[in-house]
């Protein structure tokens, strides 16, 4: 009966050590997993930056434009006042990303050591390896079986079973064998003579051993062994809830995603002819304001409407990217989206 508790201990042992291990699965996932919503989101703020760039290089080429034609007498000189606080807006803009910029590229020397002006950024495996990323993105319905994230859970609950049984195999009677033996010397001899010298007696004649039978069985804790199981009990549906929270959690997840991916590539669709539209409406105001046919404030809109279009197109396949690495950690293709990034 003892080896019956000394088998559920070991077994305990073992899922302590499977829960461990999972708990390191899960942390790598959590930190690959983070790892990548950097380095994808420090991308996206460097194009966002040369964006800021350009439109900073579009507000200088305006308000130099606009400067000689006011001194010239051409423009008013409100003009000129409106070209300098537009240029303004759009360098604070420009700083301002660059800080975005830096404060990502600082953090990915944290993750990875690298130092900070070594890592350069490479923007363009998103227009190459897209088709390949669209292929991953196609829809899951179910998140992988074995899950990092999901694992530590069941292991957690398989330890809290092993463990209530390792408990309930503790309070059981113990049988056990004992056994004693042991040698004497005697100065008799078997036939009850004394021996002529004294030394005669002195090694070892006597033999005696002595066997018995134990049976052990606690019977005044009983009430602590009753509360120790229902414990372990009301312990192993708690970790049985918590794993079928996880699991639903996960699910909402994917479903969420499911649906944010097809939205997504919708508007990538129609993102294109929004930004080309935009740029020549921008190219056609200027041509205009330099002909005299219109104001700098149509000027001006329709830079920011360009602007707007820009960023909305670098946002949207930010998100479609990020989409489709939360979906391909979900269904167990992480390494496959981490290929693309290898060169």
């Amino acid at each position: 009966m003892s080896n019956w508790y000394y088998n559920a201990q070991r077994r305990q042992a073992g899922a302590q050590l499977a829960v461990n291990e999972a708990n390191l699965s899960s942390d790598k996932y959590l930190l690959t997993e983070s790892m990548i919503s950097v380095y994808l989101d420090w991308l996206k703020k460097y194009r966002l930056l040369q964006i800021q760039e350009e439109n900073m290089q579009r507000a200088q080429v305006i308000l130099t434009s606009i400067r000689a034609t006011v001194l010239s007498g051409l423009k008013p000189g409100v003009d000129s006042s409106t070209a300098s606080a537009v240029y303004a807006d759009a360098r604070m803009a420009y700083l301002q990303a660059l800080d975005d910029y830096n404060y990502d590229r600082i953090t990915l020397q944290s993750y990875t050591g690298i130092n900070a002006g070594e890592i350069v950024p490479d923007t363009s495996f998103i227009g190459a390896a897209m088709p390949q990323l669209l292929v991953l993105g196609q829809p899951k319905t179910n998140v992988a079986t074995g899950h990092p994230l999901l694992n530590v859970y069941e292991k957690q609950y398989e330890e809290q079973l092993a463990g209530n049984d390792a408990i309930a195999r503790r309070y059981l009677p113990r049988a056990g064998v004992i056994g004693a033996a042991w040698e004497r010397s005697s100065g008799v001899s078997y036939a009850g003579a004394y021996p002529d010298n004294i030394t005669d007696g002195l090694p070892y004649s006597k033999f005696n051993y002595l066997l018995g039978v134990t049976l052990t069985y606690n019977l005044f804790d009983l009430r602590h062994r009753h509360d120790e199981v229902v414990e372990g009990r009301y312990q192993a549906q708690a970790k049985q809830n918590a794993l079928q929270t996880q699991q639903v959690a996960l699910d909402k997840m994917m479903q969420q995603a499911n649906a944010s991916y097809a939205t997504t590539v919708e508007k990538l669709k129609e993102l294109p002819v929004q930004l080309y539209s935009a740029r020549q409406a921008y190219g056609q105001q200027m041509a205009l304001y330099k002909a005299g046919l219109n104001t700098l404030i149509e000027v001006t809109n329709a830079q920011y409407v360009l602007l707007q279009a820009e960023s909305s197109y670098v946002l949207t396949q930010d998100a479609l990217m990020q989409l489709l690495y939360i979906r391909a950690g979900l269904s167990g293709q992480l390494d496959d989206f981490l290929q693309n990034f290898k060169r």
